[in-house]
């Protein structure tokens, strides 16, 4: 009865661009123009970043585009601090093709908002809430990393050297960030603890939740940063948290995505199992003494992704240890997230792998999403109907 509830109405919901499928679908779209020139890439990237400069909220932020929970409800239309990975891919795109008025103006809008929402917490730093309209509070770490690892490359790539409110919110983040990194018992390295640690709303073992998927996301903001606008100790904030997820490859053979192999039913989730390419390219520019054993996830990833996950149209959402694919729904945000990954790969050069064979795949995996509008089913998406029939089939557990 549970599963026939779950088949007939928890059907994911449809969203229309969201963000995440707009920055990282434009973040590839660059990274394709500079490896092949080709200006199809750049008309590509021209379209999505007006649907990008189009759905920013007019307080500067980004909205994922639907409603889900965090600790607290999360309501479509509010910006969160997440999603402010819009302003990195809007500096990038100026970066390429040129700060005109809607880049400049995006980005400005954007910082009025980082500038609103920091918060100084004193001798630790700054950090921003993950969500300000619903709490004042961090709740959840990566969100400060987002924020950071944008502002920071706008302050490098724009070489602002004069605005002392904004460098210091940086250089506090960078701060707040590596005092709330904690050594581990069993890996190398540091890690963040998914939930802000001073939280009394919950308890172990959800408190202990460690994201290895969502470190690695970090590790490749604070990287993009830290190339164009240095920070104390964010070089080693990078290295220990990358060397965190490297050794649980060495160790394991693969990276899941918590410390809990239970969690998400054991899956790989491909969208978030891709940004080990992007954080350790980036990390490894930024660090030049990281171990070479870094090449070999990289190509180790890269394979298992597309043995595993492409059909030769779009990438499987989710595919198990073995590789076996766990679910076949297109999901377009898993895909544009494993499109911008899979992308970072190619001025990477000191793996093996067929360069023009990955193009060729990039490219069918861009035309599926174009395709649909850059939209489509969300399954981290809640809505009335999904709240209460959620709160129904707990009556037949």
């Amino acid at each position: 009865m549970k599963q026939l509830i779950k088949k007939a109405i928890l059907n994911p919901p449809f969203v229309k661009w969201c963000s995440q499928t707009i920055y990282q679908s434009l973040l590839g779209c660059i990274k394709l123009y500079e490896f092949t020139s080709d200006s199809k890439w750049k008309f590509r990237a021209d379209d999505i970043f007006e649907i990008l400069y189009t759905i920013q909220q007019e307080d500067g932020g980004y909205d994922i585009g639907y409603d889900f929970n965090f600790g607290l409800l999360h309501k479509k239309g509010e910006s969160t601090s997440p999603e402010m990975i819009g302003l990195l891919a809007t500096v990038e795109y100026g970066r390429v093709f040129g700060f005109n008025d809607k880049v400049r103006d995006s980005c400005d809008k954007s910082i009025n908002w980082i500038k609103k929402y920091a918060i100084n917490c004193g001798d630790e730093g700054y950090y921003i809430p993950y969500a300000p309209y619903s709490t004042s509070n961090v709740m959840v770490y990566n969100g400060t990393s987002f924020v950071c690892g944008a502002l920071g490359y706008y302050l490098g790539i724009l070489n602002i050297t004069n605005d002392s409110e904004l460098i210091c919110i940086y250089n506090g983040m960078v701060k707040y960030l590596d005092i709330n990194l904690l050594n581990s018992d069993r890996y190398l390295g540091r890690f963040w603890p998914y939930y802000d640690q001073k939280r009394t709303d919950i308890k172990s073992p959800q408190k202990d939740k460690i994201d290895n998927y969502h470190q690695m996301q970090q590790v490749e903001m604070h990287s993009y940063a830290e190339r164009v606008c240095p920070a104390f100790r964010q070089d080693k904030l990078i290295r220990d948290a990358a060397n965190y997820v490297v050794d649980i490859f060495d160790q394991e053979g693969i990276v899941p995505y918590t410390n809990n192999p239970k969690d998400f039913g054991g899956g790989i989730h491909l969208w978030g199992f891709s940004s080990i390419l992007s954080g350790l390219i980036l990390a490894n520019r930024v660090l030049k003494d990281n171990p070479k054993s870094i090449d070999r996830v990289i190509e180790s990833v890269v394979k298992f992704i597309i043995d595993s996950g492409w059909n030769g149209k779009y990438f499987y959402p989710v595919v198990s240890i073995q590789g076996n694919k766990m679910s076949d729904v297109y999901m377009v945000r898993s895909d544009a997230w494993v499109f911008n990954n899979l992308a970072s790969v190619l001025d990477y050069k000191t793996i093996k792998i067929d360069k023009n064979a990955l193009v060729n795949i990039l490219d069918r995996c861009y035309v599926m999403m174009h395709s649909v509008n850059f939209s489509g089913k969300e399954s981290h998406a809640s809505s009335l109907r999904t709240r209460f029939v959620g709160k129904i089939i707990k009556l037949f557990k």
